[in-house]
């Protein structure tokens, strides 16, 4: 029968508490990378290791290939880039709603579609008061080609129209 000493049986306990009881395996990995870590101790690194949503390990190649097993999905990144999830939390979007509610969507397929919906839109529009679109893109009308102001503005008389691009985003 094994009797250790005192020493024996504190060293076999203090051993024991440094192995995990449960070990995690890797549902993926991102390896051959450039990872920005955002950590000042260890900026970058070459690959992570993900399990349940979350980076559990961060570092070499190898030492967080080791983590995976043959059902973790493994990514070899070619040397691409990897930043923190950021949320952005600017403008954009609202000013996008509130120019839905505010002006004439002319994201339309052609320039006789998009007369069409300036005139249903001018006759809700108050004498004096200007007829506003946004997203008119010339590349995506069947014509292929800008459509005029006076065209547009055939469709009622003395109201003033103008119209912003797809790609016009106001200043900040």
């Amino acid at each position: 029968m094994f009797r250790p000493n005192r020493r024996e049986f504190l060293k076999s306990v203090s051993a024991a508490s440094l192995l995990p009881l449960e070990q995690t395996r890797a549902e993926l990995t991102l390896h051959h990378g450039n990872i920005i870590t955002v950590d000042d101790r260890q900026p970058k690194a070459e690959a992570v290791a993900i399990a349940g949503g979350r980076l559990f390990a961060v570092g070499s190649n190898d030492g967080v290939l080791n983590l995976a097993t043959a059902a973790t999905r493994k990514i070899d990144l070619e040397g691409k880039t990897v930043v923190p999830g950021f949320i952005d939390a600017h403008t954009h979007l609202g000013y996008s709603g509130l120019r839905h509610l505010t002006r004439l969507d002319c994201d339309l397929r052609s320039i006789e579609a998009i007369k069409g919906a300036i005139r249903a839109y001018a006759q809700e529009t108050p004498v004096g008061d200007w007829v506003t679109g946004f997203k008119y893109d010339d590349t995506k009308t069947a014509e292929g080609r800008p459509s005029h102001v006076r065209t547009s503005t055939k469709s009622r008389p003395n109201i003033p129209f103008s119209s912003s691009t797809a790609a016009d985003i106001p200043p900040m």
